[in-house]
């Protein structure tokens, strides 16, 4: 016995065939129109981004502006350059003191003013992580403070790391003194102490900590850039010459 199913169909109401009726007619938009749909928001991303580069490049340049500015940067700031009396310090710690000279740690040296450059000697004395280390001789058994070798009363050794460092910091006086400061010491603006920084940051046979350098106070002249000195010197014969200093263990200087 086999029976019929019969199907109703629902009743479809208004609304349905209202939504239908959009659904089906809803526009397809076009790429154009998507675009510019998304105009806003990538005009949103790039003034965002130039704002941000802005502020960027603004902090670089201020940045740039203060170190500009800083001591070490300022060939003028740290002394003020002025017409001496006196062109060398004598040769005493006492005659020194009595013409105004300050003892540069950096050369071992007494200066007169316009040569002593204080900002690269207080830049060179915070350069390590911990105080430079004096000692009265290459045994490193007896120690002296910073204090007393500041003084300027007695030769010194220090390490090999001091060496190396003293002689960057005097490439970076002499910059300082050719570009603006305009007074340079004898001892600096000899082309043996060029050509002998030459070699020591060439050499690799040293350790750093290894306590071999004799700082031998000195006295140089201090003149004019281009008073004498390098401009006074031939060089024909002198640069790269194929025979540099050589060094030992016991009679390194600075």
């Amino acid at each position: 016995m086999s029976s019929s199913h019969q199907y109703t169909h629902l009743p479809v109401s208004d609304t349905d065939e209202q939504s239908g009726k959009r659904y089906s007619e809803a526009p397809i938009l076009s790429m154009q129109q998507k675009l510019q749909r998304l105009y806003p928001i990538i005009t949103a991303i790039l003034v965002t981004s130039t704002i941000s580069l802005f502020i960027t490049n603004y902090f670089h340049l201020f940045t740039h502006a203060f170190l500009a500015s800083s001591d070490l940067l300022n060939l003028n700031s740290s002394n003020a350059i002025s017409s001496s009396i006196y062109k060398n310090c004598g040769n005493t710690p006492s005659t020194a003191r009595t013409r105004d000279c300050s003892f540069d740690l950096l050369s071992f040296a007494w200066q007169t003013l316009e040569c002593y450059d204080s900002a690269l000697v207080s830049a060179f004395l915070d350069y390590p992580a911990e105080p430079w280390r004096y000692y009265t001789n290459s045994s490193a058994v007896e120690e002296v403070s910073p204090v007393v070798a500041a003084r300027g009363e007695m030769d010194l050794h220090v390490t090999w790391e001091y060496h190396v460092v003293h002689c960057t910091f005097m490439w970076m006086q002499m910059h300082r003194a050719f570009a603006g400061r305009g007074y340079i010491d004898s001892h600096l603006d000899s082309w043996n102490h060029t050509k002998h920084c030459q070699v020591v940051g060439l050499e690799r046979t040293f350790p750093m900590d290894m306590v071999n350098v004799e700082g031998k106070v000195r006295y140089p002249e201090c003149r004019a850039v281009g008073d004498g000195g390098f401009f006074g010197e031939t060089l024909e014969g002198k640069a790269f010459d194929n025979s540099p200093e050589t060094h030992d263990h016991d009679s390194v200087h600075l």
